[in-house]
């Protein structure tokens, strides 16, 4: 497996946007040359989520176009196959989303927008789908590990009352697999930070048809 080789970045300062110049390449292969082993959680904010570190200098840029979902928690708003998100680079830092997957053979496409939580470019975002009731404006989508290139891992945990959280998670990829090996080293990771990696369920990505995403603006 070829090592990766890392590009420099070059920060872009655009109307706020975090615009990165220069993107990884190459294929993964160990969790400490991908740079990820140095993160760790932060203070908590709730007992119940405590919050997961992010992205420094999130990429926002480099995260477009398509990811292929490999694993996820249980949703009751996910429960088909062949599940893909789509982005696209919207304007002061937002992206839109084009969602797809297949129940029964058929697609269920879904279409919403990111918006950046912050203005300190760290890969956290308020996401509104359909479906999804709008809550308090906290960050519902977050890149807590990516090299833009290859894998992605998002999460989200909202506490309920004193000692209940709902939380989702999903490790997603640049193709509709990745080796196991790495995803092994991945959990291992994601369990060092307090991720119920047992709650993560494979998602079908065999034999899917695909679709050109439809460009949204």
């Amino acid at each position: 497996m070829p090592k990766l080789l890392f590009i420099a970045p070059i920060l872009v300062a655009v109307t706020g946007i975090c615009i990165v110049r220069g993107v990884p390449q190459g294929q993964p292969n160990d969790l400490e040359e991908l740079g990820i082993l140095s993160f760790d959680t932060n203070p908590p904010i709730s007992p119940q989520c405590p919050q997961k570190r992010t992205i420094p200098h999130f990429r926002t840029d480099s995260y477009m176009g398509r990811w292929y979902e490999l694993e996820r928690f249980e949703s009751p708003l996910q429960r088909g196959d062949c599940a893909t998100a789509d982005f696209f680079l919207g304007i002061n830092g937002t992206f839109n989303i084009e969602t797809t997957e297949f129940r029964g053979g058929k697609p269920t496409r879904r279409v919403g927008l990111a918006v950046p939580a912050s203005d300190t470019c760290d890969g956290r975002f308020i996401v509104t789908l359909p479906d999804i009731p709008e809550g308090d404006e906290s960050p519902n989508y977050n890149v807590i590990t990516t090299d833009y290139r290859n894998y992605a891992v998002v999460y989200t945990c909202t506490a309920i009352g004193a000692s209940s959280k709902l939380e989702f998670a999903w490790i997603m990829a640049r193709r509709p697999s990745l080796p196991e090996k790495f995803l092994v080293l991945l959990k291992n990771w994601l369990r060092n930070i307090d991720i119920d990696t047992s709650s993560f369920r494979k998602t079908n990505q065999a034999s899917c048809p695909r679709f050109s995403p439809k460009r949204i603006s």
